[in-house]
């Protein structure tokens, strides 16, 4: 396979940059991360980089997997491929090559793993402090989202932290049993870049690309710009409008300040919607625009479903909304208007002609963003 084998004309320019940093902002069914993976297939296909100078950071597990299979399959016969997977698991990987300079953590790197979460740790320090498997496990979520906040920088942070004595109680259980908690691995490299005198990443690529941007928090946006700083020519995909992760402390504006963080940069769009027509697209839109901070975008679509109908359900709280999340909706597989393109986003299509907005009175949580729900249907 081609790297443009199937691409439209604006998927084929953004695919085709090189030479600075740049910010791909994408709406809702443009081929955002179609696009990407084709990038990384152009650079070795045509550009003539070595796999081992890419890394493709995915914002999960499965992202990361989807995007190996894809360069896999376009770049068989190759006998390396260029590495894809999650930011935990790189700052997993850069840890244990940097061996014993990091002495932050203790040695050798140990990860817990979930029976130990849950039997060990989670039970030793209920005991301990005399709390439940809740209470602990809501010191821990503080604990984490400290770290992805970066409050945990701050000056004096320890001391204004609610409970002091789980702070002292974890650390002493942590150094006995000598693991790491996964939702510190991002945050402990960050504090070895910054903390180790000379600290170089054991592995500094050469071309950066991380999707799904607005969902990275302020730690992980440091660690990002850290192996920029190392070299790496840096290509940001994604769309603040899509930024759902709030539970995870997800900073959208980390999207819509890359041009000031980057001011070399240029910024590329996809605007032309395979997904669903637009009344759907309009819907949206005006559902984004309640956040007056949004990045300006041009989404249209370029499908022929039939004409797009949007459905508003109330409910009273969200145990109703769960209960009654079946949604009543038609779909169809028309040929998109213009030049098909039947490999944009695999074999199986799929137009969406209606969209359902579900709105809660009661407020939502884990830090999801109620207005935000409502285009969930264009994801």
């Amino acid at each position: 396979m081609n790297w443009d084998d199937g691409l439209t004309d604006e998927q084929k320019k953004v695919a085709s940059h090189i030479g600075c940093h740049a910010v791909l902002v994408a709406g809702p069914g443009t081929g955002k991360t179609h696009t990407v993976t084709r990038r990384v297939i152009k650079l070795c296909q045509v550009d003539g980089v070595e796999p081992g100078q890419i890394l493709a950071l995915a914002f999960t597990r499965a992202a990361a997997a989807l995007l190996k299979a894809k360069t896999a399959e376009a770049l068989a016969g190759m006998p390396e491929l260029p590495p894809a997977c999650t930011l935990h698991s790189h700052a997993l990987s850069q840890l244990i090559l940097s061996g014993e300079s990091v002495t932050i953590l203790p040695q050798p790197l140990r990860i817990a793993d979930d029976w130990e979460e849950r039997n060990i740790i989670l039970e030793d320090l209920k005991a301990v402090l005399r709390l439940s498997i809740r209470e602990v496990r809501n010191r821990f979520k503080k604990l984490s989202a400290d770290w992805q906040t970066l409050r945990a920088d701050e000056a004096g942070w320890e001391q204004s932290f609610p409970d002091p004595r789980f702070l002292g109680a974890w650390h002493q259980h942590r150094e006995l049993y000598g693991y790491t908690r996964r939702d510190e691995l991002v945050y402990q490299l960050k504090r070895a870049i910054e903390r180790i005198a000379n600290f170089k990443l054991p592995q500094r690529p050469q071309y950066l690309f991380v999707d799904e941007y607005q969902d990275l928090n302020p730690c992980d946006l440091a660690v990002v710009h850290a192996i920029c700083d190392q070299g790496a020519e840096l290509f940001a995909a994604g769309d603040d409008d899509q930024s759902i992760y709030g539970f995870r402390q997800a900073f959208p504006q980390g999207i819509r300040e890359f041009e000031n963080v980057y001011p070399e940069c240029k910024r590329l769009d996809l605007n032309e919607c395979q997904r669903c027509e637009e009344p759907i697209l309009k819907f949206a839109d005006f559902v984004a625009n309640w956040d007056p901070n949004r990045l300006a975008k041009a989404t249209h679509s370029i499908c022929e479903a039939v004409c797009g109908e949007v459905k508003i359900l109330t409910f009273e709280h969200q145990a109703q909304e769960c209960a009654n999340m079946q949604i009543p909706s038609k779909q169809s597989q028309p040929k998109p208007r213009g030049n098909p393109h039947p490999t944009a986003f695999g074999s199986q299509q799929r137009f969406f002609s209606t969209a359902v907005a579900f709105a809660s009175n009661s407020r939502p949580t884990g830090g999801g963003q109620r207005g935000k729900r409502a285009a969930n249907g264009l994801r």
